[in-house]
């Protein structure tokens, strides 16, 4: 590097005043050039044999042109860099008005004679041409202030990439002046002062902070005004140790920087090269916005842009004229909480956005410049977001209401431009976008600037080779700059000489490896427990990013222990880690005292460390856990550390993870630490007090538990009490107490509960009210298909009703007085009434009468009935006689006369052989069906007959009935049948026989109705609700359905059916040995001793044929979990496979000496368990391969077998009086299970594999658990042999089927629910249960299935359908979707149930002319069920008319 001066100092002048000082102020400047400048100075005019300026030599035009020219325009290749120009002596300015000059006069000026000296103007041309790339021209005379006046040249600089520096003394008008009492002109003095880089605390001077010196101490003292000139970047002029490799002109991972408030220590500038052009643009914006963005990637040198060269062209205000007198703050981070970092800047404790725009206001300043860097930090430094928005609010209203006042200036990273579009921020996504300048990667010139400029301040030569590789290694590379300047600050570290070689770069590693290089070498140099906390110094120092990693600053006291020798060990490692030979970390003064600020050298580590990138990748989870618990410590301790802010839960149990997991990493700082220790202090403290909580309110609970189950068996009481007169109630307070139980014990449905519940199902009678008779109902009779309902009124109308009460159609009219009978055929096809205008009527049922009135009788019809085969129709009547019709009406006979009074009742036997009247004469009349009598009347019944039925052998029984109620039984020999039925309170009206033979219905003026056995025993409770006396029953062909009219107007339908469901399932023609049921009841499968099996769907019906193929009785059947493989076991000895479709799978398994007894499958399917009277078990594969050895123990027949759903445990009873359990493979498990008496018969598992459930000859039920133990007492109540049993899903009800035509329900305390089932005429010899609980299937000798309602949801489900339809009869108007009476009904019923009950509410709706409430019941019901064939309007306005 090549630094030129030329010093001139002119003392002597022939013919103008001689000067004293010129020559001792230049050579004064010359040494000091020397000594700290490293410049090689010329001295004019000079004296022979001594290096001084001469104060009595001559100096001559010509030759200080000459030297001029040679210092700024050689004649040889080698061209300085810097060249230096010092003029003192006289000045003189030539000319008038617009045609002024200035010169430096020589000694042979004579203004008089014309002779001025060397121009100015000429000097200024030899300037703008010179090669030189720093020219320094000072020039203390008077006039000299000419120099500055080209602005068309200070239009070039910038392309011509010159640094120049132009002192003159004074104006171009002004004189210059020597100090009246100092060594050293004004000037001069001032360079000479300015220049000593002695008084400079960082030791060096450049052009700027010459200027700046010299301006501030001539500004007062001088009489003159001086004039400077600062273009391109700085020049170094002087140093403490000389300007050559003293110090180093790169900034290694730091931002060139300028502190506006203290720019005498600011010497970046000086060393900042290749962003002239971009610091024009950013001034140009300032001068016309008051916001500028400033964006860029990390590492594309935004930051040093905007502090070393914006900010500090501001400061000199040279490009910008006035900008010297604005108020520039230093620029400052948001960090953590950035409303605090800005009151700080403004040196206030807080700030609010009024506070914030009044403290701009008072600022006496034209312009305040206020600069945020890295201003990304508010997203991810700062978390807070209340605290980000008024952050945000400050500044952008300060901007919008301050108007040019403040300009505020933004540095971040373009990455995270996006962010600020996140929410509104007051508009900052707009500002940013309208103002916004990105930093671009350096071109290849600029970059060439960069790395030479610097160098050659320095004195240090770069081969061009070495400058081509750098700039070609980080051309175009976004974030490179701070490579390049860490590898140029490495090179000038190694000192190699004064030139830089190629070689030299490799040997640092070059730009893309300096870095991590050096970083290596100084981790690698710190001891082991120094490297530790090296690692957590830069772990902490890392901000990660969803993108990419950033920087964050950290408090040293963030990572202080409470060990004093930790705390020394990290200041040590801070120490080393932020030593100017290092420089990978920086440190800050912070607020605390003690404390200090970390920060990570510059991104470009973060992105270019591949040890720390390995680290980040170990512990990124652990860091994120750590930044959270850090956070929300911070949050915690800013709010004065209150217990809600505290973790809880899944958070602490998290930081508990972190710190057995990465404790060690030393992370945490001591607040995090503090924060988790008292989170568990918390929990610790809430999990004794909720312990104790837990422990009275266990106590208490139990205590209310037990006082529950003792109040709800004593409620279930008064519920029992209420069955006899007020069945309704009953049934609602025993819905009511199961949804209290639901309430308080959710998890436990007390066994007297349910048992109530099903006591109610099977006793509570409550009608179902068809209304719409005008007067008395006469007559009801029911469909054998129970679909239909057939009712006869005073009215003179009969009507039809469905089996829910809706009336089907309109009333039949026809008959002229009140209808005395009415009857429909066995296939439902035809109706029949009879009435008091004396005609027979026939009816189809879509009530159109079918041909005309039957005529024939001669007064009143009073009663009528039709055979099953619907061909022969009965009529008696006022005439006394009986008539036969065909089906067309035709007389079929002559009348069938005798009797000497009306006929009260007629009936056809089921064969319809018979025909039985009774007459008003107290006699009874058998007829054949071509009229004829058989044998003689029948007579002398002491009690009024009030009819004939028959039973089920289709033999008459007669029935009659005293004024007290009493009922009798008789038969056609004047034997009583049974004993009385006693308990009508008023005379018997009506009575009727089930189809069965094995009911009998009565109904009374006492306005109840009544059900009994055949032999006489009444058969739950009177059935309350008419009004008024009974005058007809009905019974339907299943028995589960009583119809009656009433002198009350009303049909009431009765549901009597207990807990059986449907009709037996009948086709077996011998015992049921087996059933099974797979899932809910999709399939039930049967087993008989008729050898064969059978399949029923969910609806009862037999699916496809009989499987057949065993040869000897069926003993047992079981299905796969899948439904896809069925099971049998015979007499024949052989085990069978079959498919749903009722296919032989394989050839039957054979290897059973005898009868096979039991068989079951595992869940999977894959095993297969077979138990026989041979006394062995076998096991089968699933296409019926043997699986190893017959199971041997057993001493008896094995009856029964099952397997866990694990298929771990197989479990067998035996006549051995034993239960046995053996593993997979077939050894046995424990010792023989002893306890039962006589055989045990049968054996069950629970789906959870830990009870088993064992039924025995000696009539018990006994449950063991999985290590053989007995659990309770053995389950009494069957009065002969447990043949079978079976354990609910849920583990919660256990089923036993008997040899006393039983089936009998418990719980697994041993607790009965209720009554036996009965149902069965001889043994149960199976039962099993649903999937879901809510059905049972048992199969008995008498060759029946059976379906029964199993489980409490079943048995509500029943009484919430049987109360609802009673109380819609009784109102129609019930929101019964909204209807909760313990239980809420939407929950219990299904919907196909519920849009039923709608319909039948919007028909009485309709018909009480309430169509828009109708409507919406349709519409509900549809709603509920969508594949109603159902139109709102159209089904509620037929009712209309």
């Amino acid at each position: 590097m090549k630094r030129e001066a030329l010093v001139v100092g002119i003392n002597r002048y022939p013919y103008m005043k001689n000067l004293s000082q010129p020559a001792k102020d230049a050579e004064a400047i010359a040494r000091l050039l020397e000594d700290y400048g490293d410049f090689e100075v010329q001295r004019l005019p000079s004296q022979t044999g001594k290096r001084e300026v001469s104060p009595k030599e001559l100096l001559q035009k010509q030759e200080l042109e000459e030297a001029i020219k040679r210092l700024f325009h050689p004649k040889s290749h080698i061209i300085a860099n810097t060249a230096l120009l010092y003029f003192a002596g006289h000045g003189l300015l030539k000319g008038e008005n617009h045609n002024i000059q200035s010169f430096l006069a020589t000694s042979e000026a004579d203004p008089e004679g014309d002779r001025w000296g060397f121009s100015v103007r000429d000097l200024r041309e030899i300037l703008a041409s010179s090669p030189v790339k720093q020219q320094i021209v000072w020039l203390d005379c008077c006039y000299s202030g000419e120099l500055l006046n080209f602005l068309e040249t200070n239009l070039s600089e910038v392309k011509k990439r010159r640094d120049r520096c132009y002192i003159a003394a004074s104006r171009d008008f002004e004189l210059a002046y020597g100090q009246e009492l100092g060594e050293y002109g004004e000037l001069t003095n001032a360079l000479l002062q300015g220049l000593d880089p002695k008084q400079r605390e960082d030791g060096w001077v450049t052009n700027y902070t010459l200027t700046e010196f010299v301006r501030r101490a001539m500004r007062t003292t001088a009489p003159q005004h001086p004039a400077f000139s600062n273009t391109g970047s700085a020049i170094i002029l002087t140093g403490i140790k000389g300007v050559r490799g003293q110090i180093c002109p790169y900034k290694g991972l730091e931002y060139f920087d300028f502190n506006p408030e203290a720019p005498e220590q600011s010497t970046d500038p000086d060393f900042f090269y290749g962003r002239s052009q971009l610091t024009s643009h950013l001034l140009d914006k300032i001068e016309k916005s008051n916001f500028l963005a400033v964006l860029g990637a990390s590492g594309s040198g935004k930051s040093s842009v905007v502090r070393a060269g914006l900010l500090y062209q501001l400061y000199l205000g040279e490009k910008i004229p006035g900008s010297e007198q604005w108020q520039i703050y230093k620029p400052f981070t948001p960090g953590e909480y950035p409303l605090q970092s800005l009151a700080e800047v403004l040196l206030k404790p807080t700030i609010a956005p009024e506070d914030f725009i009044a403290k701009i206001s008072d600022i006496q300043a034209p312009r305040v410049v206020l600069t945020i860097d890295q201003f990304e930090e508010v997203f991810t430094l700062c978390q807070n977001l209340d605290e980000r928005q008024q952050f945000f609010e400050c500044l952008i209203s300060a901007v919008n209401r301050l108007g040019n006042k403040l300009c505020l200036i933004l540095i971040m990273r373009a990455d995270f431009q996006g962010n600020c579009a996140e929410q509104e921020y007051g508009g900052l996504v707009t500002k940013i976008d309208r103002n916004l300048v990105r930093v671009m990667p350096m071109k290849p010139e600029e970059l060439r600037e960069a790395i030479t400029k610097p160098a050659e301040q320095a004195g240090i030569e770069i081969e061009n080779p070495l400058v081509e590789k750098m700039i070609a290694d980080v051309k175009g590379e976004a974030g490179g700059l701070p490579l390049l300047q860490y590898a140029l600050t490495e090179l000038w570290k190694k000192r190699p000489l004064k030139r830089w070689t190629l070689s030299d770069y490799y040997n640092i590693g070059g730009v893309e490896k300096a870095l991590e290089k050096r970083a290596d070498e100084v981790y690698e140099s710190l001891s082991e427990e120094e490297q530790l906390v090296a690692k957590r110094i830069f772990l902490e120092l890392t901000y990660l990013g969803d993108i990419a990693n950033t920087r964050r600053r950290i408090h040293k006291y963030d990572l202080a222990s409470k060990q004093q020798t930790e705390d020394l060990l990290l200041e040590k490692v801070i120490q080393k880690l932020a030593a100017p030979e290092t420089r990978l970390i920086t440190t800050d003064t912070a607020s605390k005292p003690g404390d200090v600020i970390l920060d990570i050298a510059h991104e470009a580590l973060i992105r270019h460390w591949q040890k720390l990138h390995d680290w980040i990748r170990e512990y990124r989870a652990a860091m994120e856990i750590e930044r959270k618990i850090e956070s929300e410590a911070k949050e915690w301790a800013r709010r004065g550390k209150p217990e809600n802010y505290l973790l809880q839960e899944a958070r602490l149990v998290e930081a508990e993870d972190y710190l057995e997991n990465y404790l060690h990493l030393g992370l945490l700082d001591s607040l995090a630490l503090e924060f988790i220790e008292e989170s568990r202090k918390k929990r610790e403290f809430e999990q004794q007090e909720k312990e104790r909580v837990a422990f009275l309110e266990r106590a208490l609970a139990e205590k209310e538990q037990a006082l529950i189950e003792a109040t709800l068996p004593e409620e279930a009481e008064k519920v029992l009490s209420l069955l006899p007169n007020q069945p309704s109630e009953a049934l609602k307070r025993s819905i009511e107490l199961i949804g209290q139980n639901l309430e308080k014990l959710p998890d436990k449905i007390l066994t007297s509960i349910q048992a109530n519940l099903l006591t109610v199902t099977n006793t509570a009678r409550v009608s179902n009210k068809c209304w719409g008779h005008e007067r008395s109902v006469i007559s009801v009779a029911i469909a054998a298909d129970c679909k239909m309902i057939v009712s006869g009124s005073d009215d003179g109308t009969v009507r039809l009703w469905d089996c829910t009460g809706n009336p089907i159609g309109k009333p039949l009219r026809g008959h002229l007085g009140y209808v005395s009978s009415v009857a429909i055929s066995t296939d439902g096809k035809i109706i029949v009434s009879g009435s008091k205008d004396g005609t027979v009527r026939l009816w189809d049922v879509d009530g159109n009468p079918v041909g005309k009135p039957i005529l024939g009788h001669q007064g009143s019809v009073r009663t009528v009935a039709i055979s099953t085969d619907s061909k022969t129709i009965v009529s008696g009547g006022d005439d006394k006689v009986v008539r036969l019709w065909d089906s067309a009406g035709n007389l079929k006979c002559k009348p069938l006369r005798g009797h000497k009074d009306y006929v009260k009742r007629v009936t056809v036997s089921d064969d319809g052989k018979t025909i039985v009247s009774v007459g008003a004469d107290e006699t009874i009349r058998l007829w054949d069906k071509r009229g004829n009598p058989i044998g003689e009347p029948l007579w002398g019944y002491k009690d009024s007959i009030i009819s004939v039925i028959f039973n089920n052998s289709n033999e008459p029984v007669i029935v009659t009935g005293s004024q007290h109620g009493t009922v009798r039984l008789w038969d056609i020999s004047n034997n009583p049948i049974a004993k009385p039925l006693r308990g009508h309170e008023a005379y018997v009206n009506a009575v009727a026989i089930s189809t069965d033979g094995k009911m009998i219905v009565t109904g009374s003026a006492d306005r109840t109705v009544r059900v009994w056995d055949i032999s006489g025993n009444s058969i739950g409770i009177p059935l309350h609700g008419h009004e008024s006396f009974v005058n007809s029953v009905a019974i339907a062909t299943d028995g589960k359905i009583i119809v009656s009219g009433s002198d009350d107007k009303t049909v009431r339908l009765w549901d009597i059916s207990n807990n059986s469901i449907d009709e037996p399932l009948r086709g077996h023609g011998d015992c049921v040995n087996a059933v099974a049921i797979h899932g809910d009841r999709k399939i039930i499968i049967s087993g008989s001793a008729d050898s064969t099996i059978r399949l029923w769907n969910s609806k009862s019906h037999p699916i496809l044929h009989p499987l057949r193929g065993h040869e000897n009785s069926v003993n047992a059947v079981a299905v796969s979990t899948n439904g896809k493989i069925i099971i049998s076991g015979s007499t024949d000895s052989t085990v069978r496979l079959w498919d749903i479709s009722g296919n032989p799978i394989g050839k039957p398994l054979r290897g059973h000496e005898r009868c096979v007894n039991s068989v079951a499958i595992s869940t999977k399917g894959k095993i297969i368990v077979s138990g026989s009277d041979d006394k062995t078990i076998r096991l089968w594969s699933s296409i019926g391969k043997s699986i190893g050895k017959p199971l041997r123990g057993h001493k008896g027949y094995v009856k029964s077998v099952a397997i866990s759903t694990d298929a771990k445990i197989i479990i067998s009873g035996s006549t051995d009086n034993t239960v046995r359990l053996w593993d997979i493979a077939g050894n046995p498990i424990g010792l023989p299970l002893n306890g039962h008496e006589y055989f045990v018969n049968a054996v069950s598992i629970s789906t959870d594999n830990k009870i088993i459930v064992s039924g025995s000859a000696d009539g018990t039920v006994r449950l063991w658990d999985t290590d053989g133990n007995p659990i309770g007492k053995p389950l009494r109540g069957h009065e002969g042999s447990v043949m079978s049993v079976a354990i609910s899903s849920d583990r919660k009800m256990i089923v036993s089927g008997g040899s006393d035509g039983t089936v009998r329900l418990w719980d697994t305390d041993g607790n009965s629910f209720g009554k036996p089932l009965y149902g069965h005429e001889g043994s149960v010899i199976s039962v099993a249960i649903s999937t879901n609980g809510k059905t049972i299937v048992s199969g008995g000798t008498d060759g029946m299935v059976r379906l029964w309602q199993g489980g409490w949801r079943a048995w509500l489900e029943v009484c919430c359908r049987r109360l609802m339809y009673h109380l819609i009869s009784e109102n129609p108007e019930i929101d019964v979707v909204k209807y909760t009476i313990g239980v809420n009904l939407t929950e219990t019923l299904s919907n196909t149930d519920l849009a039923l009950i709608l319909i039948r509410q919007g028909n009485d709706l309709a018909r009480l002319r309430n169509f828009a409430l109708a409507i919406a019941k349709f519409q509900q019901a549809v709603e509920l069920n969508p594949t109603l064939n159902l139109t709102p309007e159209i089904a509620a306005l037929q009712w209309q008319h």
